[in-house]
């Protein structure tokens, strides 16, 4: 794939790249383009010899193809090279970083490497280096203790710290295990503190974008202004139910309890604040402290493609929050996905289509949201909120060389208060690189485009990379 782009960049404006290096395994099996029969090694089309130099035919030529010093292929290819210059400068951008990968992976063998220093021998426990950058976040930093058998029978417990401009601190604890003792339960278990200083509020809806009053009191609703808040959060919830495997097809049935605490206040940012720009008392929940606890039940299907990784998934889940908490509320949802596997592994592509929604008296830090690392990643996080919001996705991943795999995907989705009808579909597409195995990637770094150009950086040494959600 590489050495594609890199001959597409050269033939859209005699681009320099430096030399590809050789793959560990052919990307496809399939033979090159068809070539004559008489001599495998030409192209189809023959090209005359040019006028030797020095005769008529020449001069002819000359006359005809330069004009006061003006070449005419570059007249006619003009047009097409300013068009496809924006492709150009994109290739610029992708091609060396992913060269850079793949040579630096393959000269020091980063992932045994990184494997060997930070795990321990049978690679079930460790403690690793975390880190993240954002656009309009800033970096994060963190470490993560893990251990994928605590207790011997393939239970995962894990502790992670993050420190950062996004997150001030924020501290995690889990639990969880397939089978409890040996027995087809699944338990999952997670309590979680959060300081986040610098939250992002764009209004509810998808209203037009809007100037910043002077004097505030802009109503959610009736424009978008990138502001800011600050929030933190005290959470704890868990799950569990049966586990129904037969085959190819594993069945997940499930009922789910969280309780969480939000403080709100002022943001640290210098940019414009919540409170200076909306009316703040016609955004139900921001009050000084808000309470929720939710009670739900969910549903799982998963059937596998075949031997390889593609899989084919069905969730929904519905829910509501009850008194003693502050907000009574319904909270549904429902998202499809298909993976394929198009090359033995060498190519992968995903398809997944999302819906989610809450009741009109759901408080706005728990209304669904698009915009971030991985739900409209072309848009600021949380840049679209409203009573329901539809995500539609499509992923091609494709090997690169070892350990090393290219991304691009492209997504829509929308909000609106009512999910079968209304409001506008926002695009988003982009390029990116992982570094890993399979679902598992020690860095990943993608670049978006929506409404701007966004970049995500993500590393975790211990092979699961946590990029920032965009629901509360």
């Amino acid at each position: 794939m590489l050495r594609s782009l890199a001959a597409l960049a050269a033939l859209l404006g005699s681009v320099w790249t430096p030399p590809l290096p050789a793959k560990a395994a052919p990307i496809e099996t399939a033979p090159p383009y068809p070539r004559g029969a008489s001599d495998p090694g030409t192209p189809l089309r023959a090209y005359p010899a040019a006028p030797a130099a020095g005769s008529p035919g020449a001069a002819r030529a000359l006359a005809a193809d330069e004009v006061e010093g003006v070449d005419a292929t570059d007249v006619a290819l003009a047009v097409p090279r300013l068009a496809l210059l924006p492709v150009r400068a994109l290739l610029l951008l992708l091609v060396p970083p992913v060269e850079g990968a793949v040579a630096l992976n393959e000269r020091y063998r980063l992932k045994p490497r990184v494997d060997a220093a930070l795990h321990t021998d049978d690679g079930d426990a460790g403690i690793v280096p975390t880190g993240s950058f954002i656009t309009d976040f800033g970096a994060t930093v963190g470490v993560r203790a893990f251990h994928r058998d605590a207790f011997g029978h393939g239970e995962r417990l894990g502790l992670s710290l993050e420190l950062g401009d996004s997150t001030r601190q924020q501290y995690t604890l889990t639990f969880g295990a397939e089978h409890i003792a040996h027995a087809p339960v699944w338990l999952r278990t997670r309590l979680e503190y959060e300081e986040e200083p610098n939250e992002p509020f764009s209004g509810l809806g998808d209203p037009e974008r809007a100037e910043r009053p002077a004097a505030g009191g802009l109503a959610p609703t009736a424009g978008s202004v990138d502001t800011r808040f600050a929030r933190d959060t005290f959470s704890v919830a868990a799950g569990a139910g049966p586990l129904v495997e037969s085959g190819p097809f594993t069945l997940r049935p499930g009922a789910h309890v969280r309780f969480a605490r939000h403080s709100f206040g002022a943001a640290e940012s210098d940019g414009p604040s919540i409170e200076g720009v909306y009316d703040v008392t016609a955004l139900r929940g921001f009050e000084r402290t808000a309470r929720v606890l939710e009670a739900s039940g969910s549903l799982s299907l998963q059937s596998a493609l075949g031997d390889g990784p593609g899989r084919f998934t069905l969730e929904g889940f519905g829910g509501r929050a009850l008194a003693p908490g502050d907000f009574e509320y319904w909270r549904w949802g429902a998202e499809t996905s298909l993976r394929l596997d198009l090359s033995n592994e060498m190519r992968l592509l995903r398809l997944g289509v999302g819906v989610a929604g809450v009741s009109d008296d759901a408080p706005f830090f728990a209304l669904p949201a698009l915009g971030g690392a991985d739900r409209l990643r072309g848009y600021l996080t949380d840049r679209f909120r409203d009573t329901t919001a539809v995500l539609a996705t499509l992923d091609y991943q494709w090997y690169v060389g070892a350990h090393v795999q290219g991304l691009a995907f492209v997504e829509a989705g929308r909000v609106a208060a009512d999910p079968f009808g209304g409001g506008r579909w926002h695009p988003s597409g982009g390029f990116g690189v992982l570094l890993g195995d399979g679902d598992e990637s020690l860095f990943r770094g993608l670049v978006a485009y929506g409404d701007g150009l966004r970049f995500y950086l993500s590393a975790d040494f211990g092979g699961l990379v946590r990029l920032r959600g965009a629901a509360p």
